[in-house]
């Protein structure tokens, strides 16, 4: 019998907080991750008075639309993924696999249920991101950071 040598591994690390925050996640719900490179994370943007997603922010990505997030920052309920046969489309382009499934689940941001204080808690931390050079925050004290607390 020939053995086969481990080639899989998580590229994102999570919190048990989260995973008891995601228990209870009736639709998709979305949460800060940070990044290995300095300074970038992608959260969700909370509206204060309806507590309702207005939108994302991320320096990683690109496209500046309303489901700019990485995959470790959002989790959806089974039932509603089954139910609405949504699927990750391998025809994605780069950058859109998250956009491309995400639309396939909500009609608009707003749907998405923002988890852990608003998005304001760290709990998911992406380990592995592309080779090259990421891309720089202009202000190393960005307002929206100091917003951001990592878990512990």
């Amino acid at each position: 019998m020939r053995h086969r040598q481990l080639t899989s591994f998580l590229f994102s690390f999570y919190s048990a907080r989260l995973m008891e925050a995601i228990r209870y996640t009736q639709g998709v719900g979305i949460f800060s991750v940070a990044f290995r490179a300095e300074s970038l994370y992608s959260r969700c943007k909370v509206d204060a008075t309806t507590g309702k997603v207005v939108g994302t922010t991320s320096r990683w990505f690109k496209n500046k639309d309303n489901y700019a997030m990485d995959m470790a920052g959002f989790c959806v309920n089974s039932e509603l993924v089954r139910g609405k046969h949504a699927r990750f489309r391998q025809d994605s382009p780069p950058g859109k696999i998250e956009h491309m499934f995400l639309q396939q689940l909500v009609e608009d941001v707003s749907e998405m249920e923002p988890l852990l204080n608003n998005c304001t808690l760290i709990y998911s931390w992406h380990v592995k991101t592309k080779a090259g050079n990421p891309p720089k925050p202009k202000d190393k004290w960005d307002p929206a950071w100091k917003q951001i607390q990592p878990g512990v």
